[in-house]
């Protein structure tokens, strides 16, 4: 455990810094002083709890029936440091976040999931294998649980994410996403910017036996009762809008939506060796919220990312989504080491 988190740690860093000087070749702008107030020559120390996780919808477009598996995940209580074109976070799970293995299941986690913001871009990176999920309404899909302790949870279920978003900030003279999401900057005026770019995603889930429960009705995924896994892979454009409200002097509220569309590849995998694929049209979305305070040397925000892919064939009447949401709470203290 020990090992993976300086693995981790040591992706993170790497990812940051070879995206930031990628980036930094295209960055020959100035911020407009009137909207954006830069901390780049400041030392920029923090503390904050985050959360990473990735679910999966199983979705009988027939029956109606809908089964969302979810990790047994935790939040990670960590510090971090920017300063110039460096930066980097460190985290360990928060003890009191911790759910009961009893009850949801056991899950392990490898990879890296992070969010990149320069002055043009923002840049997403997610790698990540996750195994063992449990199904968090167990008393809606299978009455058998109502009464019981436990939630109905499978360690033999893994997923592999790994998926690259890099979008162009249009206003990126006068529109900060660092303000609402790094808190390297400040947003001193309300505004706004069109987004465009592309993503590359692929999700991969697999198990050892059928990932439909047995437990579940016999008139729900009629067609898909021995379903063991699926690969998909898609290429999208992205369009979308962002949008920084500054209200009360010191508080920001930024929300942001990119719409993507692509082609994608499918397979669904059974344990008949049957296999069924298509190309097809692709549609995901991502959201960012963000809620911040910010006074002359302390900030303090609330932010939230989802990510949603979704993965349907005609033929076996079943849908997968598959999505990512990342929730971070930050203190920030700025420590000015030059003059301005």
């Amino acid at each position: 455990m020990r090992e993976r988190a300086i693995i981790i740690v040591f992706l993170s860093f790497f990812a940051n810094a070879g995206f930031a000087q990628f980036s930094a070749i295209f960055e020959r702008c100035i911020p407009d002083t009137n909207y954006i107030e830069t901390y780049r020559d400041d030392l920029i120390l923090r503390i904050y709890t985050s959360n990473k996780i990735n679910f999966f919808k199983l979705e009988d477009t027939e029956g109606e029936l809908s089964i969302k598996y979810r990790p047994n995940d935790f939040y990670n209580l960590g510090i971090g440091v920017n300063y110039k074109w460096f930066g980097i976070n460190i985290g360990t799970p928060f003890p009191l976040s911790t759910r009961d293995e009893q009850k949801y299941g056991k899950t392990n986690t490898f990879g890296i999931q992070s969010y990149i913001y320069r002055r043009k871009f923002t840049i997403d990176v997610l790698a990540k294998k996750t195994k063992g999920y449990f199904i968090s309404d167990s008393d809606e899909v299978l009455p058998q649980f109502d009464d019981l302790e436990i939630e109905y949870s499978r360690r033999d279920i893994q997923t592999q994410n790994f998926g690259l978003n890099v979008n162009y900030i249009f206003n990126n003279r006068r529109f900060s996403h660092r303000a609402a999401f790094k808190q390297t900057e400040r947003q001193i005026q309300s505004a706004g910017s069109l987004l465009a770019g592309f993503g590359l995603y692929s999700f991969l889930a697999s198990a050892d036996s059928a990932i439909v429960p047995r437990e579940i009705d016999d008139r729900y995924f009629a067609k898909n009762r021995d379903f063991r896994g699926s690969l998909s892979f898609s290429a999208n454009i992205n369009v979308g809008y962002a949008y920084s409200y500054v209200f009360a002097k010191n508080w920001l509220l930024t929300g942001s939506f990119i719409s993507s569309v692509g082609l994608e590849h499918l397979r669904f995998r059974y344990f008949d060796q049957n296999t069924q694929k298509k190309l097809r049209p692709n549609f995901n979305w991502q959201l960012r919220l963000a809620l911040s305070y910010q006074c002359k040397n302390y900030m303090a925000g609330l932010s939230f990312v989802r990510f949603s892919h979704g993965s349907s064939l005609e033929v076996p009447e079943m849908s997968i989504t598959n999505g990512s949401d990342f929730v971070r709470f930050t203190i920030s203290r700025r420590l000015q080491l030059s003059k301005k």
